[in-house]
């Protein structure tokens, strides 16, 4: 019984980002339009995450939100598909990117690099910044 709930704990959460969508959008959006065709997208599009992933795409979608400012919080969206797939909305009403998806997703991806090039460094692991981890 247990099993199946937790299988579905990511729809769940796919579902909820698409109600936050069109009720309280975290980046506001005066059109309803635009709110009902981000609502699609990110529900949609996230629950087909969920599906591939087996859902464990939540896990870049909690992460800052326990890890708060650190490397990781901030690099864990550039593998959230939340911001992409809000961008797709954006694309589909008006053709363009959202500028303040665009500019989140971009500061994530830079964050995602550091922590790539600290990794891969000639010191291999020993010049990531583990407080970042919780370590």
């Amino acid at each position: 019984m247990a099993g199946k709930f937790l299988q579905k704990v990511p729809f769940i959460g796919d579902a909820l980002t698409a109600v936050t969508e069109l009720v309280a959008p975290p980046y506001p959006e005066p059109s309803w339009k635009q709110r009902v065709v981000n609502a699609i997208t990110t529900g949609v599009g996230g629950a087909a995450a969920s599906a591939a992933t087996g859902g464990l795409d939540f896990i870049p979608a909690i992460t800052p939100l326990v890890l708060g400012d650190t490397q990781v919080g901030r690099a864990a969206p550039a593998l959230d598909p939340y911001l992409p797939l809000r961008d797709v909305g954006y694309k589909i009403t008006t053709g363009r990117s959202d500028p303040r998806t665009a500019a989140d997703y971009q500061k994530a991806v830079q964050e995602l690099n550091k922590l790539k090039q600290g990794m891969l460094n000639s010191k291999g692991l020993t010049n990531v910044d583990w407080r970042s981890l919780g370590l």
